[in-house]
């Protein structure tokens, strides 16, 4: 994913160069797959043990007693439920987190690349300020972002304590003959305890990596939106090639913008002669 980013920047016109700091541009090589990276690795493992061990339990279930572990299989929805409700709600403050970090990573690499300049120009001052702006935003979508997933896994483990407390009520019912037609021993009742235990166990670990998951989407999602950035458009084949230059060039009465909202050359008139050197 990284040689792919890489690649592509090599191909991206300037105006998406201009008009994106080279430090948020970094942030996404760099920071940003490396944070898909560890969330995948971390996820996937998590997730596959998961499947195997849920699938696993809800067989020996199903074969020790069917009914209990249809009811097993009834009450899991609610705990994915709460789950997606809360990770759909932090995923966009995990998004705002990656626009924010990139944010200050681009102000720092313009401040400290071109650091003899802001202090050529007295330019300190301001861009401290600037910095503890952003800094403070990056403080409150963190905040805000690790709070919201963090309820997430205590949210399932309540959920699933209370489908461990519904299976071992009504196992308890069977057992003392109070439900007709179904029978249960007290070895099974035990058995059958121990292994709804095991399958919520891996929805708690899941949810318990919640935060990194989102935080990675959230880094995917820029990932993705700089690779599908349109690239430079090559020449025609049949494109003219200047040759017998003179070397005079004239400009006149020039206006140029990558954004009508934002200006940035406006009526500029330039005549430069044939061996002339001239810096703008």
């Amino acid at each position: 994913m990284r040689d792919e980013a890489v690649s592509k920047l090599q191909t991206l016109p300037l105006n998406y160069l201009d008009t994106h700091q080279t430090g948020e541009t970094m942030g996404i090589i760099v920071g940003d797959v490396e944070q898909v990276s560890d969330g995948l690795l971390m996820g996937l493992n998590q997730l596959i043990s998961g499947v195997l061990t849920v699938i696993g339990v809800l067989i020996i279930l199903f074969i020790v007693n069917w009914i209990l572990a249809l009811l097993v299989l009834c009450l899991t929805p609610i705990s994915l439920l709460i789950a997606r409700f809360i990770s759909k709600h932090t995923y966009t403050y995990f998004k705002s987190q990656s626009k924010v970090r990139n944010e200050q990573a681009g102000l720092l690499d313009e401040m400290i690349g071109a650091v003899k300049t802001v202090q050529a120009y007295g330019y300190e001052e301001r861009s401290i300020e600037r910095f503890k702006k952003i800094n403070k935003e990056y403080e409150k979508t963190s905040f805000k972002a690790t709070f919201f997933s963090s309820l997430t896994n205590p949210t399932t483990r309540f959920v699933n304590a209370l489908v461990y407390a519904a299976v071992a009520l009504v196992s308890a019912f069977v057992c003392m003959g109070m439900i007709e037609g179904v029978t249960l021993s007290i070895g099974i009742f035990s058995a059958v305890l121990s292994y709804v235990n095991q399958y919520t166990k891996p929805f708690n670990e899941i949810t318990a990596v919640i935060t990194e998951l989102q935080n990675s989407v959230a880094c995917l999602e820029r990932v993705t939106n700089l690779l599908d950035e349109k690239s430079e458009k090559p020449d025609d084949a049949d494109a003219v090639t200047l040759s017998d230059a003179k070397g005079q060039i004239e400009i006149d009465h020039v206006y140029f913008s990558y954004l009508p909202s934002r200006p940035l050359i406006e009526d500029f008139n330039l005549k430069v002669e044939n061996g002339k050197r001239i810096a703008i």
